[in-house]
């Protein structure tokens, strides 16, 4: 009986010391998962208060993650009565223009297919009103193993730093146009000048030194 009796006692003990390892295990996954999920908080916090889209991809393509910045952006090219369209139903078009983009040559859909790009420019919202002007740039995803394991997509609004650029385009362009066409005046009178046969050598140096500078004005103009 009290070989028996040492028997219970040591099995109990060694349970005891099992389901105090039992319990140290299951409270360092614990902590191990509240950091985990601090984590991920945290990494959602920062992506969001970013103010380009971002959007992340798995290998075959669903959406896995999107930032707030990138939900405003999905919004503003869905179509109208469709609150949660897929990539073809958006409404992405060439800048500038109203013709469609093909689903095959969008951002989202060539980062699918394993394409690395930067700053490609695309247009989204609807035909009715002045639409928004996005630089998309794509990475590819590549895990621990080396493998792709998706793709990250990032949109920046660029509709206005566009729309300053081809302000200052036009104005050159106005102002070149404006300039042109009293220098083209100014040089043909003065090649007129020159072929009067009547002009003393020094009259002539002067209006070679006026068209010389006249002619490279036009140059830069």
């Amino acid at each position: 009986m009290l070989q028996i009796g040492m028997l219970t006692v040591g099995a109990l003990t060694v349970m005891d010391g099992r389901s105090q390892q039992l319990a140290e295990a299951l409270a360092e996954q614990e902590s191990l998962l509240e950091s985990a999920a601090a984590s991920e908080r945290l990494l959602e916090n920062v992506i969001d208060s970013v103010d380009v889209g971002i959007v992340v991809v798995d290998r075959d393509g669903h959406d896995v993650l999107m930032n707030r910045a990138q939900r405003r952006i999905h919004h503003l090219a869905s179509p109208p009565g469709n609150d949660d369209p897929n990539e073809s139903q958006l409404i992405v078009r060439y800048p500038w223009s109203a013709l469609p983009m093909p689903p095959e040559q969008r951002p989202v859909r060539r980062a699918v297919l394993q394409e690395t790009f930067t700053n490609s420019l695309v247009a989204m919202g609807p035909l009715q009103r002045e639409a928004s002007v996005f630089s998309a740039s794509a990475r590819q995803i590549i895990d621990h193993r080396g493998e792709r394991s998706g793709a990250m997509v990032v949109f920046s609004d660029v509709t206005s730093y566009i729309e300053t650029v081809r302000s200052q385009e036009q104005f050159v362009a106005a102002v070149s146009h404006e300039l042109r066409t009293p220098l083209t005046s100014v040089i043909g009178y003065l090649e007129l000048a020159q072929d009067d046969g009547d002009l003393s050598r020094q009259t002539a140096s002067y209006l070679q030194v006026a068209q010389r500078n006249a002619d490279q004005l036009l140059l830069i103009v």
